[in-house]
């Protein structure tokens, strides 16, 4: 069950379809993929808590068709009407058969006073469907096996091309630390943060002491960066085998101690995307 604040109110001109997908989804790991809805769960909502969410019918397995398992809860159909921008608290419960709750998570949704200048989110599209890049183990001091997808949107929702990763510069940039996402805005296909625009950066996070971690772009035959918009969606997805709008390779480099590295992806005036990438024996 998802709790939302009263400031989330009922929205009387979308009702609840407890055998739809209407007000709310589950999406499993790989990219744009619905866990099938129909004969193993039903929309719910309760007033009193001002909650809504889903009871299953059967388990939903992490494999099979559901393979790897429930990713996120995407709220959807204008099922809630929010008058009041700003961070409001949200907790998600885990209810057994009996209704009693299992295990609880507390969280902030941010509504925003306007849309925002840029976005980002994860992707797999450029990866065979049934691989992620989130949550995959490395080696240390080594290329993870996959790299990071990320989709980015500009202004009106436009995909933002022919960006790429280029080194940090934490004298201008100190809040980015493991790098910076520049766009070749004078299209000599390179990245130069005195000539091209700065759009965003990354900020590192390593196991304590860590060296030699880093996140790049991949190389191009000549020798340039592959930059967003260039990246070839997967052959198995519709409209595969074409460079996919806004979609953003990032090769990511471990360092030399074991643990996690959760490098976050951000957008100057937009949100921000955080990657675990675990080492052998790093959890």
């Amino acid at each position: 069950m998802v709790g939302l604040p009263k400031v989330f109110q009922r929205n009387s001109a979308s009702p609840l379809r407890e055998d739809a997908d209407f007000n709310l989804v589950l999406t499993r790991g790989w990219p744009q993929a619905a866990v099938r809805q129909k004969g193993q769960y039903r929309i719910v909502y309760d007033a009193k808590s001002n909650s809504i969410g889903v009871q299953a019918l059967v388990d939903v397995r992490p494999v099979g068709p559901n393979a790897p398992g429930i990713k996120v809860i995407h709220l959807r159909g204008n099922t809630f009407l929010n008058l009041d921008p700003g961070d409001h608290p949200v907790r998600v419960s885990l209810l057994g058969a009996d209704g009693r709750e299992k295990r609880a998570w507390q969280g902030t949704a941010r509504i925003e006073f306007d849309a925002p200048s840029a976005r980002l989110a994860p992707t797999n599209f450029h990866l065979a469907p049934g691989t992620n890049s989130d949550f995959q183990q490395s080696g240390l001091g080594k290329d993870s096996p996959h790299w990071l997808g990320l989709l980015l949107w500009g202004a009106a929702g436009s995909p933002m091309n022919n960006v790429g990763v280029a080194p940090r510069d934490l004298s201008r940039h100190p809040r980015y630390t493991g790098g910076l996402l520049v766009q070749d805005t004078n299209g000599d296909g390179r990245l130069d943060i005195s000539q091209d625009k700065v759009v965003g950066g990354i900020i590192g996070a390593a196991p304590a002491g860590a060296k030699g971690q880093s996140a790049t772009s991949p190389v191009k035959a000549d020798g340039k960066p592959l930059l967003s918009g260039q990246v070839l969606r997967h052959e198995k997805y519709p409209g595969g085998g074409k460079p996919n709008p806004g979609l953003l390779a990032v090769r990511f480099h471990t360092g030399d101690t074991r643990g996690l590295y959760r490098p976050t992806f951000e957008l100057i005036g937009g949100n921000g995307v955080q990657f675990t990438i675990p080492t052998a024996d790093g959890r």
